[in-house]
């Protein structure tokens, strides 16, 4: 039963970090490293990163668990290469793994600089919306999707389809965007108003239009 786990039930040709991967058993990624057979598993969610791993010929396994995502995360799996490297006795090691260290400094200062001008990006696009938000206030349906209702909760925009429901954030105030998350992934949705002013008419959320029906 185990070792039918680990063998290729499904084909695939890509590479993740330093690894080859080749196939899928049941529930593991078969690859290479180097000239070795490699079966691994790895997981990860926002702010951490794991990386299980064992070579079959050579009855060693590797399990690295890091606090971290984004240069963390490629992080690990070095760690995990550089540990099968030591055990395999590999010559000039560590000014091997030394340029490595540098490559993921370099991407990780990178990485900082871009989220730092995204953030400074989404704060500009966070400004009060241009509206009262009485405005945007209604009930709007879509002949597919249904009803979304829109109301002011507390003093902020909250939305509601069917038994979902999401507070709103406002993603770009200039184009009277706000953000909704019915499905836990994030979702735009852009109010249109019309010229003279008033209550918005309709919106588009997902590719299509929902029109107002009522306040």
């Amino acid at each position: 039963m185990i070792a039918s786990a680990h063998r290729k039930h499904i084909e695939q040709d890509r590479q993740f970090g330093p690894f080859h991967r080749f196939g899928w058993g049941y529930g593991w990624d078969l690859g290479t490293y180097g000239d070795e057979t490699i079966v691994h598993r790895f997981g990860a969610f926002s702010g951490y990163r794991s990386h299980m791993s064992f070579m079959p010929d050579r009855s060693t396994g590797v399990v690295v668990l890091v606090n971290g995502s984004g240069q963390a995360s490629a992080a690990a799996d070095v760690m995990a290469a550089y540990i099968y490297d030591r055990l395999s006795g590999r010559p000039n090691l560590d000014a091997a793994y030394k340029e490595r260290v540098v490559d993921l400094r370099a991407r990780a200062d990178a990485l900082r600089t871009g989220l730092a001008n995204d953030i400074a990006e989404r704060r500009a696009r966070m400004a009060p919306l241009p509206r009262p938000l009485q405005d945007y206030v209604g009930v709007y349906e879509n002949a597919r999707l249904g009803g979304m209702e829109w109301r002011v909760v507390g003093g902020k925009l909250e939305s509601r389809m069917g038994v979902a429901y999401s507070s709103a954030e406002v993603f770009d105030a200039r184009q009277n965007q706000l953000r909704v998350s019915f499905t836990g992934d994030g979702e735009v949705v852009e109010f249109a108003f019309p010229p003279g002013g008033g209550s918005a008419g309709a919106l588009q959320y997902r590719g299509e239009t929902f029109e107002r029906v009522k306040d």
